[in-house]
């Protein structure tokens, strides 16, 4: 992964850096630090909120989402940002509006909500958040500190795992530090092999880790002071959550925080003044001291104190003098309000005032005599003009009343001769559908009586006539249908009989012919099984068995549901008691051969092992338990033979007898000490003494000597070669003493002792060379003869597996009685077909019987009942009757309605002469009214105008004027109405007006007796005589303003308090 070196943008990047970010990040490049403190690089999710995965920089410590709404940007830095650093999930860090409303979960897991974008058909759902901070470390190098949060949710479950994580080393998101393999999110767990990395299942130890190490805090009380500061400025709303005393408070702590060690080193200062005291001789060394303490502990102390003070009281008097001119402004207000009140108060009073005046001219008007006479000749006027118009309405009336009765009678005159007309019309046609109902019923065998029925126009008689016959011929039609249905139904059960006969003849054959294909089945399988057997020679099994098999095949076809027993029977009763017996005989073969394998690695090994090893070692005692000799030779001892070499040109087989001589003696393998004596911190062992030997007696010195790496125990084996005698063929003549000849003789023993098979093993570089190499040769000769026995077990095992394998491959060669099976299945399957065709047609024949019978019967109801109601039995006959029948009922219906056509025209013609009547008289009665109408209208039109003559013009003036004095009085109302609504706007305006300046008002007295709090309290320190040790002046008074004259002035080496 590359790392980018880029400058951080700012208001004066040339395009040329921009695009070399743009161009960094879509590259998949990394940022690089460029300072030598802890600095945001970037930051980003996977898997969280509808991210899959999100990664932004930031421009040396800053950055800057620009988005849409809702496309995340609130989302990511609530993700990225208070969270991580605070090291806790509370819902105070979540929510970006600083709210406790929202979860943590509700970023990791999808909700089942139309407004939620995400898929929420995943049962588990993992993500992460993390933040990278890098520096240039003090060697020049790059170094990277990673904050890492991971979640987990799984539907159902409440609990939310988590895991805070921290990387510092080399490892980085996307290079070394992969959060995510292709889809998948990436658990803690798979990144423990990751150098610099620790997983904190709790997030006080992850704040820790951050609060000291990134930082660099020694307590974490001061990193969550600053983790609440950045809570309350990362609040969109600043304003509504700022607390403004907590925050000053926090800061004014914070510039320079006074440490307890300062204070405990004030308190030491203390003492060590008073200690000062005391020592006024070493008055030199105690001002030195002083000075220390006033520059390191006393001064600063008092500057801080001093500057707390003055920063209450300066705040206090700012907030006083804020708190005055609050309640100044508050104060015009209320002026102002109160002003725009009496304003509106007099306006109404003023549209109050002419209101009345108005009424009180209306009413002197309308009291007046002229007023009065005048709306008397007026009201005269008008009301005999409204006569005249009521009359002439009257007349006019009368005419249209009198036209509209004459086009009435019109009317009721057509309609007289037009009912006359039809009425003549109505009774042509009853005589005419008579004469056709009489033809019909005639014709139709209903009876003489059809004339009478006619001329009386009883209708109701052909109905009944009618309606009898064709209940009869419906009945007849019924029979008819029942003895055709009996009839069909008897052929198709003769037909479904011969059927049935024949499908029975055909399942009989059937199953003959499967019961033949079963025995020769049965026949052919016995055939297989002797050839399969033949080809087996000694291996075939035993005759009495095949025939076991083939009679247990046999009795499995006459069961209800054969099965196939020939494969099982085979493998059970001969394959697995010919084969397993092969099968363990080839296992031992090869744990056999797996045995030999491991001898022979285990010669080689210990051929290598001799090979690689220095001088052979003799096997330690078998009857008596020896310590673990140390490493020899050293100055502590070694064994006699590691001492001893063979003299130059000795014969090699005196060597051999030497050796044996030594061995059987007992002092071969014993011990050389240095100084040739045992002690008890030699353990368990045997060690050789040295000996003195007569003078001129020949010594082992004679054949032995010492080994040119004896070194210092040189000395020690030469005094124990010449404590030993030795005698090439003579008597043994001292104590210890051995002969060429392999005699030996001690002070507690003596005998012969022959040579090894190999001769001298031990004594002498060269007899051990040659031992090692003979005892390897053997090894590597056992080696050779386990792995020689070790192939040829293996290939015994070969060919007893091959044996084995062929015996199976010859038994899946075996026949089998599938379809002997198969046979028996199909000759039980065709037995029960003939079965079941012999059932069916035994009850198609009886069926067939039963339907003969009911054919019959049938047939003869039909005859009974024609002969009783003279019907003819044939369907064409009926046909003609039922043709007839519908005639007659149609010409019955015709008559029906001339008879009631003839009644409505005798009706409808009585009414229209009734009517021609009432309208000639209406006539009569309209003329007469419109003529005394028209009379009375032009009457009352001469009175009318006659009145109108009298009313002057005066009088109208009189009119016109009162009518614009109740306008006026009209509109003052809704005036009067706005201008009291607007009074009380204006009321409620200057009440709030007032609410206010009573509040800045107590605001300004609060704030004068806490600037009075604060300047006593500034008092304190001055009358403590901290301003005079600080070389502030001394105020001439105890007032306000002289103490804040003092706080304007420098102190110390120029800090101002301000």
């Amino acid at each position: 992964m590359t790392m980018i070196d880029l400058p951080a943008p700012g208001p004066a990047a040339t395009d040329e850096q921009l695009a070399a970010w743009r161009d960094a990040v879509t590259t998949a490049g990394l940022p690089a630090p460029s300072r030598s403190r802890w600095q945001v690089l970037r930051a980003g999710v996977i898997g969280l909120w509808e991210f899959d995965v999100a990664e932004y920089w930031f421009a040396d410590g800053r950055a800057q989402f620009v988005g849409q709404n809702q496309s995340g940007k609130s989302t990511m830095m609530a993700l990225t940002t208070l969270l991580m650093l605070a090291g806790s999930l509370d819902r105070k860090y979540v929510d970006t509006f600083g709210e406790s409303e929202k979860e943590y979960r509700y970023y990791v897991e999808p909700v089942t909500d139309d407004r939620d974008r995400r898929d929420a058909s995943t049962s588990t759902n993992r993500g992460w958040a993390w933040v990278e901070y890098g520096r240039v470390g003090p060697l020049g190098a790059p170094e990277f500190f990673t904050t890492m949060l991971y979640t987990q949710t799984k539907r159902g479950v409440k609990q939310m795992t988590r895991a805070w994580v921290v990387c510092r080393g080399t490892a980085r998101v996307r290079d070394g530090l992969d959060l995510a393999v292709g889809q998948a999110v990436t658990e803690p767990r798979e990144l423990e092999g990751v150098d610099g990395l620790t997983v904190y299942p709790k997030g006080a130890d992850y704040t820790e880790r951050l609060a000291t190490d990134l930082f660099g805090f020694d307590d974490t009380e001061r990193y969550a002071t600053v983790i609440e500061m950045l809570k309350v400025l990362r609040t969109p709303h600043l304003g509504q959550k700022l607390d403004p005393a907590w925050f000053t408070s926090q800061i004014r702590s914070a510039l320079p925080p006074v440490a307890k060690s300062e204070v405990t080193e004030l308190a030491n200062g203390w003492q060590e003044l008073e200690q000062l005291a005391h020592d006024r001789d070493h008055a030199d060394e105690a001002r030195k001291a002083i000075t220390v303490y006033l520059n390191r502990a006393w001064r600063p102390w008092a500057d801080a104190v001093l500057r707390l003070h003055a920063d209450t009281l300066i705040a206090a008097d700012a907030a006083f003098i804020k708190a005055g001119d609050d309640a100044t402004a508050a104060e015009r207000k209320l002026e102002q309000a109160r002003a725009r009140l009496n304003e509106e108060t007099q306006n109404t009073i003023d549209l109050e005032k002419a209101l009345g005046r108005t009424r009180a001219d209306l009413m002197q008007l309308l009291r007046s005599s002229a007023y009065t006479t005048a709306v008397d000749r007026a009201d005269d006027a008008k009301r005999l003009r409204a006569d005249a118009n009521a009359a002439a309405e009257r007349a006019r009336k009368a005419t249209a009343q009198l036209a509209t009765t004459r086009v009435d009678l019109q009317k009721a005159t057509g309609r007289r001769d037009t009912t006359r007309a039809e009425l003549g019309v109505a009774r042509d046609e009853v005589e005419i559908a008579g004469g056709h109902a009489v033809e019909a019923a005639t014709a139709a065998g209903l009876g003489e009586h059809a004339p009478a029925w006619a001329a009386a126009g009883d209708v109701d008689r052909f109905d009944a006539a009618i309606a009898n016959r064709r209940g009869q011929v419906a009945a007849l039609r019924k029979l008819i249908r029942a003895a055709s249905t009996a009839a069909a139904t008897w052929n198709t059960l003769d037909d479904l009989a011969q059927k049935a006969q024949t499908e029975l003849h055909n399942r009989t054959a059937a199953a003959t012919a499967t019961e033949n294909a079963l025995q020769q089945a049965v026949q052919t399988l016995s055939d297989d099984l002797e050839r399969w057997a033949s080809a087996l020679d000694e291996w075939a099994p035993p005759t009495e068995i095949r025939t076991q098999w083939i009679t247990a095949v046999t009795d499995q076809t006459r069961v209800e549901r054969p099965r196939e027993l020939l494969t099982a029977l085979l493998t059970h009763q001969w394959l697995e008691p010919v084969t397993v017996p092969l099968i363990t005989r080839a296992a031992d073969l090869r744990a056999a051969a797996k045995t030999a394998t491991h001898q022979a690695a285990a010669a080689d090994a210990e051929a290598d092992r001799l090979a690689a090893a220095g001088d052979p070692i003799p096997s330690p005692p078998a009857r008596w338990t020896r310590r673990e000799r140390p490493a020899f030779p050293t100055a502590a001892g070694a064994p006699l033979w590691r001492l001893l070499d063979p003299v130059d040109d000795l014969d090699p087989a005196v060597l051999d007898h030497v050796e044996a001589a030594l061995a059987a003696a007992g002092l071969l393998d014993t011990w050389v000490t240095p100084d040739g004596t045992f002690n008890p911190e030699h353990g368990a062992d045997v060690v050789i003494t040295t000996g003195t030997l007569p003078a001129a007696t020949t010594s082992l010195a004679a054949v032995l000597q010492p080994a040119e790496d004896a070194a210092t125990l040189t000395e020690a084996v030469t005094k124990v070669l010449h404590g030993i005698g030795y005698t090439p063929d003579g008597p043994l003549t001292t104590t210890v003493c051995l002969a060429a000849d392999g005699r030996w003789q001690t002070t507690a023993a003596a005998g012969r002792a022959a040579p090894a098979e190999h001769g001298a093993a031990l004594i002498g570089t060269a007899a051990r060379a040659a031992t090692r190499r003979r005892n390897i040769a053997e090894l590597r000769a056992r080696a050779t003869a386990f792995r020689d026995e070790a192939q040829r077990l293996a290939g015994e095992a070969d060919t007893v597996s091959t044996r084995v394998t062929s015996l199976r491959a010859i038994a899946g060669q075996a026949p089998t009685d599938a379809d002997v099976v198969a046979a028996a299945a199909a000759h039980t399957a065709a037995t029960a077909e003939a079965e079941k065709a012999g059932t069916a047609h035994r009850d198609a024949r009886s069926r067939e019987a039963h339907a003969r019978t009911l054919s019959q019967e049938k047939s003869a109801e039909v005859t009974r009942y024609g002969t009783d109601n003279r019907l003819p039995t044939g369907e064409e006959h009926l046909d003609a009757l039922a043709a007839a029948l519908d005639t007659t009922a149609t010409a019955a219906g015709t008559l029906r309605l001339a008879l009631r056509g003839l009644t409505a025209a005798t009706a409808a013609a009585t009414d229209a002469a009734d009517r021609f009547i009432t309208e000639e008289d209406r006539v009569s009665a309209a003329t007469t009214l419109a003529e005394d109408e028209a009379a009375a209208a032009e009457l009352a039109d001469t009175n009318a105008t006659l009145a109108e003559q009298f009313v002057d013009a005066d009088a109208q003036q009189l009119f016109a004027q009162a009518e614009e004095l109740e306008r006026r009085v009209e509109e003052y109302g809704p005036s009067i109405s706005a201008s009291r609504r607007e009074g009380l706007a204006r009321s409620k305006e200057a009440g709030e007006a007032e609410n206010a300046w009573k509040s800045a008002c107590k605001d300004h007295t609060a704030a004068g007796e806490h600037r009075d709090v604060a300047a006593t309290a500034w008092w304190t320190p001055v009358d403590a005589g901290l301003t005079t040790a600080r070389n502030l002046p001394t105020p001439d008074s105890r007032d306000l303003p002289a103490a804040l004259a003092v706080l304007t002035t420098d102190v110390g080496d120029g800090e101002i308090l301000k």
